[in-house]
């Protein structure tokens, strides 16, 4: 396959990282607010309160670390990013929720589509056009096949 294969393609919008921002900032605040009343309630010594400050905690860096990620790329400009597909897995979503599809291009790990994956190999080379700090796919191209 010689010429390039559009798989994948979004407009180059930043509308959805308004959305991702907005939804993960509520949460956040959410989950920041709960956190602080675990740990308001742990110092007033009751120790029972260790198990859902830990639970909370780590569901707080989660939630905040996808809200830093999206305003970050509100900043920022798409980059993209080509090379060969060293590996293709898929893995279940939370509460196994459904599958997810994923690909790890030049050490970064990217979310596509199950269609899209259908038409993807191991080996191939690809283009992504993605945000930087979400990794978000604008654009994905198959540039040449494995076979």
């Amino acid at each position: 396959m010689n010429e390039e294969q559009v798989l994948e393609q979004q407009l180059i919008s930043k509308t959805p990282l308004y959305k991702h921002s907005l939804i993960y900032g509520i949460l956040s605040t959410c989950m920041l607010a709960l956190s602080t009343t675990a740990i308001s309630s742990f110092v007033q010594g009751n120790t029972g309160a260790i198990f859902p400050l830990i639970f909370l905690g780590i569901i707080s860096f989660a939630v905040l670390y996808e809200f830093v990620s999206s305003v970050r790329d509100l900043r920022s400009v798409p980059a993209e990013t080509t090379g060969e597909i060293k590996r293709m897995w898929k893995k279940s979503r939370f509460l196994l929720l459904g599958r997810q599809d994923y690909l790890l291009l030049d050490r970064k790990i990217f979310e596509i589509k199950t269609t899209t994956a259908m038409m993807l190999d191991v080996g191939d080379k690809i283009s992504i056009l993605h945000w930087p700090k979400t990794l978000k796919i604008i654009k994905l191209e198959k540039i040449s096949s494995n076979q």
